[in-house]
């Protein structure tokens, strides 16, 4: 279960902005930030799947709480040969949102994380909400068959390590600091549920950043 932090100040805004990005036709997330949040909230979900026989027309299913696009969150190199997948900033500009923040970002994307963390820190994002597909090892590293990923994401074997590495320390340097971690049981805690938030650098020791001490 993702945690938001300070639901009640985000309540309070005049407006606010939600991605969720991954649905698989479940909707209890965005089910949850119309009705604890509130209705002021624009919530927007991504998948490159509309149907499934267990949860049915994703669109139908989330209709009442969200409005749902039929495309997944993808890199460049991904975007240019897959129509079935769009760029933060492209999905940002389509809908009309470039320039404005993303109060909360929700992402369960089935190892997509890896390959596109990069680009969220390009956009103004406060809360990270990011289901991690098998436990991290040092530097952002996964214990997962390379083979196994480039049959998804088909990137050299010499260039894959560059989209993993270093996910926590530039998400920290970037002002994000976790608040909740969830291991996810259901598959034997091989993936965790991370939430961040975005602080100043400012809050953290003499503005200690990795890049400064690596």
């Amino acid at each position: 279960t993702f945690q938001v932090c300070n639901p009640n100040r985000i309540s309070q805004q005049k407006d606010c902005l939600v991605y969720s990005v991954g649905s698989n036709g479940k909707a209890e997330f965005e089910k949850a930030v119309m009705e604890e949040i509130g209705n002021h909230c624009e919530i927007h979900t991504f998948d490159p799947v509309s149907y499934n026989r267990r949860n049915g027309d994703f669109n139908e299913a989330l209709a009442p709480y969200s409005k749902f696009h039929n495309w997944g969150l993808g890199t460049e190199d991904q975007a240019r040969k897959n129509s079935m997948y769009k760029t933060i900033k492209k999905t940002m500009a389509e809908l009309g949102h470039t320039g404005k923040t993303i109060d909360i970002f929700k992402i369960d994307c089935e190892w997509c994380e890896w390959f596109t963390w990069r680009e969220w820190l390009t956009v103004d994002m406060r809360q990270i909400l990011v289901e991690t597909h098998n436990a991290p090892m040092p530097n952002a590293r996964v214990s997962i068959s390379v083979n196994h990923i480039l049959c998804m994401y088909p990137f050299s074997k010499t260039s894959w390590s560059f989209f993993f590495k270093d996910f926590f320390f530039n998400l920290h340097d970037h002002g994000f600091v976790i608040f909740s971690k969830e291991a996810n049981y259901d598959n034997g805690a091989g993936c965790v549920e991370y939430a961040f938030i975005k602080l100043s650098t400012e809050f953290f020791i003499n503005s200690t950043t990795y890049a400064k001490t690596v």
